[in-house]
């Protein structure tokens, strides 16, 4: 039976899936780190090509992701969440993962996003996520909550390596601040969580949707760290902390000459 599902999702999806974008590419691609605010672009995406009301956008996320091959269509326009061989076969308007940009090989012509956040607010926020969830036991806390322990030092001594560090892991295997900070400059592209919702009209003109501000909203617990915690992080995410000031510094710089 599943198979005959495939078989006619490729027929059904496939005669859809070719697009052109007025910046020229066939698809878009969004490299999603984790805690960075992407699942608001994303419902940005959903919003705009299915026409929903705002208040529908978690529905139409978990909608993505619950759908058979996490593949769905809106208005002739393909989605696909987190399917690795369907994201490097390219038939799709959209596709997001939170796969290693190092992990896929893309086709050609793909418009290619990424978000960044300020280091430390991005692994504060997935301890709060985690500690948010543990009361009712959501998705995250299941297949993470082990790394919590008793407390903040646990939770840093417990979180694998590429997931503390995971947006320069996101675009080095080697965890190199030089090799991540081509990839990201690589890509179509790129922006700070702090800069929602903004990049929508900048994307808009370059992708052909309509693409209106819109802000998920991602309560969670807000824990107390110390000030030695906080040393002690900062220590630990010095490499990627040095890639995201090289980044801001870019930024910095293309404002002042469009200035």
């Amino acid at each position: 039976m599943r198979k005959l599902k495939d078989l006619r999702d490729h027929f059904f999806f496939g005669r859809m899936a070719s697009y052109r974008l007025p910046s020229g590419h066939r698809r878009i691609y969004f490299h999603h780190i984790r805690r960075t605010g992407g699942t608001s672009l994303s419902q940005m995406f959903l919003l705009a090509a299915s026409g929903a009301d705002p208040s529908r956008g978690d529905r139409l996320w978990s909608g993505l992701w619950a759908a058979h091959r996490h593949r769905l269509h809106f208005d002739g326009k393909v989605f696909v969440a987190g399917e690795k061989k369907l994201i490097e076969e390219g038939r799709y308007f959209y596709a997001v993962s939170h796969l290693p940009a190092h992990e896929l090989v893309l086709p050609e012509a793909t418009y290619t996003i990424t978000c960044l956040r300020d280091p430390v607010k991005r692994v504060l926020s997935h301890y709060n996520l985690l500690l948010g969830e543990r009361d009712n036991g959501g998705q995250a806390f299941r297949k993470e909550g082990h790394w919590l322990g008793a407390g903040f030092d646990d939770f840093l001594e417990n979180i694998p390596v590429e997931h503390l560090l995971r947006q320069l892991y996101m675009f080095s295997p080697n965890y190199d601040p030089d090799e991540a900070f081509a990839a990201i400059a690589s890509c179509s592209f790129w922006f700070f969580t702090e800069e929602l919702p903004a990049p929508a009209s900048v994307l808009s003109s370059q992708v052909g949707l309509d693409l209106r501000p819109f802000v998920a909203n991602r309560s969670s617990a807000q824990a107390i760290i110390t000030q030695d915690q906080m040393r002690l992080l900062k220590k630990l995410l010095r490499p990627e902390i040095e890639l995201y000031q090289r980044l801001k510094a870019v930024r910095r710089a293309a404002r002042s000459l469009a200035a």
